[in-house]
Formats: C-alpha cells, sequence, structure tokens
C-alpha cells in the first residue's frame, strides 16, 4: 500500500515538474502601430477671414485620413524598424547587464556582515547569469516586425490639438517626443485669387521628406481640388497606391454595408479603401443577407454584384372584428393598427401583442412560423389570438454574388491621347513638308539660273520646269500641313480642358 501511494506521489510530481518546464515562447512581433502626427498649417499669408478656408481643408485632409485602417511596409521600412528593434533590445540588454555587474562590485564597499554579503553575491550571480543570457539571447533573435501595422493619429491630435511643426534639423527628435512614425505640415495661402495648397509628410525611416506635393485652385473647384489631393495624401499615408471597390445589389433598396460601416443602397460608386480584406453584407428587408470577404489588391478596381435571395415569407392577416383600430406590436415594436396583413419570415417563433384604443393590452402570444405558410390572426372580444385559414407558399430560387476585378477607367483618357497623337503627328508632318519644301525650292533656284542665263537648251528648260513643279505643289503640301497642325493644336487644347480636371499641379 505504502509502495503505490509512492509511485502515485512520484507520478503525480513527475507532471508537475513536465507542466511547468519552460514552453518554447511565442514571438511577439512588435511596431503594430504606425501614428502619424498633423502639425498646424502654416496659414500666416492669409487674413484673419481666409484662415477659416485653411482650417476647412485640413479638417478635410484629417477626416479622409481617417478612414485609413493600416499602412502597407516596404522592404526597406520593415528592415529599418527591424534594426531599431535589434539595436534597441540589444542596448537594453547590454545595459541591464552593465548595470548589474556593477552593482556585484559595490557589494564589497556596503560593509555588511560576511554571510550577508556572501547571499548578496550569489543571489547576484544568479541575477548577472540571467542577464548574460538575455543579452545572447537579443544578438541571436531577430525582432519580428509587423507588415500591416494600424494607422492611428498621435495622442496629441487625438486630443483636439496640432502641435507646431519642428524647425529645420529637428524633425527626428520631433518624432520621437511625439512617439510618432512621421508628421504632416503644409502651408496655406491665397495665389492671385486662387488657394496653394502645399503638404509635406516627413517618416523617421527615412529621416527626410519622402513624399510633398502642391495643388492650386479655385473655390468653385475647391471640393474637386480636395478630392484629388485627398487621394495622393492617402496613397502617401498608405504606403503604395489604394484600391478600388464597387458594389451594385439586387434589389436596389438594398443596404451595403463594407467593414461594419454603411456604404450606401443599391449601388456603391468606386469607393477608394485601403488594400487587405474586407466584409462586405447586402441587406433587405424580405431578403437573405448576402455576405463576402474578399481581398483589396493594391490599384484595383473589384466590382461586385450581389443578388439577394427572397426570403420565404408566410402572411398573417391580423383582423379585429369589433374594432378597426387595435394597435398590433411585433415585440415592443408598434407594426400598425388592424386590420392589418404582416408578412413573416418562416422559421424561429414570432412574438406579439395587441392594445385596443381604450389601453386594454392582451398578454404576449408567442407562435412558431417553420412552414411555408399563413394566415388569419383574429383578435376576438377577449382580446386573445387565434390562426386559422392556413395558406400555402412558394419556394424562391437561391440568390448569388458575382465579383471581378479589373483597373479603374480614366474618365477622358482616350479622347485626350487620340487629340495628343493628332497633334504630334500634325507638328512632326509640319516640319518634313518645310523642309521639302525648302529643298525643291533651293533646287529650282539651281536650275532656273543656268537654264535662262546660260545655255538655254531644251533638257535644261525641262528640268527647271519640273523643279518649278515641285517647289509650288511642295509649299502647297506645306501649307496644308500648317492647316492641319493649327486644326489639331486647337482640337488638342478643347478636348484637354474639357476632359481634364480644373486642378493645377506645380
Amino acid at each position: 500500500m505504502n509502495r503505490a501511494l509512492c509511485i502515485i506521489v512520484l507520478l503525480l510530481l513527475s507532471g508537475l515538474l513536465f507542466a511547468r518546464g519552460k514552453a518554447e515562447e511565442e514571438r511577439v512581433p512588435l511596431n503594430e502601430n504606425w501614428v502619424l502626427c498633423v502639425t498646424t498649417f502654416d496659414t500666416s499669408d492669409m487674413s484673419e477671414g481666409q484662415r477659416i478656408i485653411g482650417e476647412i481643408i485640413v479638417k478635410h485632409l484629417v477626416d479622409s485620413l481617417n478612414n485609413l485602417e493600416y499602412r502597407l511596409r516596404v522592404a526597406r521600412e520593415t528592415g529599418w524598424y527591424r534594426d531599431y528593434a535589434f539595436y534597441q533590445s540589444r542596448s537594453n540588454a547590454a545595459k541591464a547587464l552593465q548595470n548589474k555587474r556593477t552593482e556585484r562590485d559595490l557589494l564589497l564597499f556596503r560593509g555588511e556582515p560576511g554571510w550577508r554579503y556572501r547571499q548578496r553575491v550569489k543571489q547576484t550571480d544568479t541575477e548577472i547569469a540571467d542577464l548574460e543570457e538575455a543579452y545572447r539571447k537579443s544578438l541571436d533573435e531577430e525582432p519580428l516586425i509587423v507588415e500591416e501595422p494600424l494607422f492611428k493619429f498621435s495622442e496629441s491630435n487625438i486630443n483636439g490639438t496640432f502641435p507646431l511643426p519642428p524647425k529645420p534639423g529637428a524633425e527626428y527628435k520631433f518624432c520621437r517626443e511625439q512617439n510618432a512614425d512621421g508628421f504632416l505640415t503644409g502651408q496655406i495661402r491665397y495665389f492671385y485669387g486662387r488657394i496653394h495648397v502645399s503638404l509635406t509628410l516627413y517618416t523617421v525611416y527615412t529621416d527626410s521628406f519622402p513624399w510633398q506635393d502642391t495643388i492650386i485652385f479655385s473655390l468653385d473647384d475647391q471640393d474637386e481640388a480636395l478630392e484629388e489631393i485627398e487621394k495622393s495624401l492617402f496613397s502617401a499615408v498608405l504606403g503604395g497606391e489604394p484600391s478600388h471597390v464597387t458594389v451594385n445589389a439586387n434589389p436596389g433598396n438594398a443596404v451595403i454595408t463594407i467593414n461594419g460601416g454603411f456604404a450606401g443602397r443599391g449601388r456603391v460608386e468606386d469607393q477608394t479603401r485601403p488594400p487587405g480584406t474586407v466584409n462586405i453584407h447586402v441587406t433587405a428587408e424580405n431578403y437573405e443577407t448576402a455576405s463576402l470577404e474578399t481581398k483589396l489588391l493594391p490599384g484595383e478596381l473589384t466590382e461586385i454584384e450581389a443578388d439577394l435571395k427572397p426570403l420565404n415569407l408566410a402572411t398573417i392577416n391580423f383582423i379585429s372584428p369589433n374594432n378597426d383600430n387595435v394597435s398590433i406590436y411585433q415585440g415592443a415594436l408598434f407594426v400598425g393598427k388592424t386590420p392589418l396583413s404582416l408578412p413573416l419570415s418562416v422559421g424561429g417563433l414570432q412574438y406579439f401583442s395587441a392594445e385596443t384604443p381604450g389601453g386594454i393590452e392582451t398578454a404576449p402570444v408567442v407562435f412558431p412560423v417553420d412552414e411555408l405558410y399563413g394566415g388569419n390572426t383574429r383578435i376576438q372580444k377577449n382580446l386573445q389570438y387565434q390562426i386559422d385559414d392556413i395558406l400555402r407558399l412558394s419556394n424562391f430560387d437561391r440568390g448569388n454574388i458575382i465579383f471581378r476585378t479589373r483597373r479603374p477607367p480614366v474618365a477622358g483618357q482616350k479622347r485626350v491621347d487620340k487629340a495628343r497623337r493628332l497633334y504630334y503627328w500634325s507638328w512632326t508632318g509640319t516640319w518634313v513638308a518645310g523642309a521639302a519644301a525648302w529643298l525643291l525650292y533651293g533646287l529650282f533656284n539651281n536650275t532656273y539660273n543656268p537654264a535662262y542665263q546660260m545655255n538655254r537648251t531644251e533638257e535644261m528648260y525641262n528640268e527647271a520646269n519640273k523643279a518649278y513643279y515641285a517647289s509650288i505643289i511642295s509649299l502647297g503640301v506645306f501649307g496644308g500641313a500648317v492647316l492641319f497642325e493649327a486644326f489639331n493644336i486647337g482640337r488638342y487644347v478643347f478636348i484637354g480642358g474639357q476632359d481634364a480636371p480644373r486642378v493645377l499641379r506645380d
């Protein structure tokens, strides 16, 4: 008995020791967030009234960045953060080890009793051994960096403040003080009756300004210009070209949500989004909900078509023989007054109650609709329900979802390209015709003088006449080429001004 008890105790102890053994630690990814700090924009060249426009522009830019969910890190950026994390880990481990060794050396001068000194030395040596192991681990283990960090604004921006931009040369220090990976600054001023906006984005990993953009527009074109510069800023902060998505839903009143946010009803036109996985839900009353998870690729337009399947409905008629103003409630929701026909989806339980104009309420009634049936619910004198007159409904075909991808088209680009090509060809043709006319006219002069001033032979007359007619024809061709070029210049200017956005860029 004692031997069996000892064996059981040993097995339990071995199990506990095994359970407490060191498991392989999971590597924790670093730099899970990419933080941007938006500074105060320079509006010193604008009057007090005009600065309101500058504040509106900054608000539009910040609101557009709120739609950004994460950033795409390129290989160079990921490598910089990996090297920085490696340096920090190694430096912290080395400092901790050096401080502990210094602490051990100072134990000798504390004047403690011998037994106390030996106890502290032993404890410190154990800690030093652990720190040496941590230092060796920091040298061998490569940090794991998140390649798609979440996008966030700095704490100062979240608190509603926009700090002043740093002075030249202090950009890196400014980002470290704001705990940011980059900052956005800019200048807004009036420029001959137009608004001149200049934006600059600084990033820590480059220690420079990798993105700058300037736009000039009038107040009439403000919305179009802001949309243009928001797209450019969106791509710069995203770290890559954004994606586009279009959703067409049937029925036309279907509610479309993308990643939980409302996107539109029936159709969503070319919505710009960061690349990555998105969840799209399409819902409509009396239709089954359609859901789709797909990955948006950078620079591509994803077109999604959702054809919702109608629900199997059972129509319930609420009839009150003695009163036509009885209020019907589905749960706590008022759905109408009698007489009332209410379509209900098949499946599950339905919860109803009624209330007379005099304020008399029925007890809640729950009944299942688990078949493709409908019927009449009569409200009797005692305000109780009775279901009868069963009707069978027909089945419906299932819906489907189709999606395809392609590059987003550029409006008016084909017409502008065609007009540009014709202008280039006409310009080239004008120079060729001019050169030919000049050469033939020179040939005519060289044959005219010998034919009419020197030896007047019939052969020389013929050569002179040929050169004359060739010169006349070449001059005519040159004149036609000049007219054709002038026409194509005007056509190119007209089409380019008509189809191009009314926004000027430096």
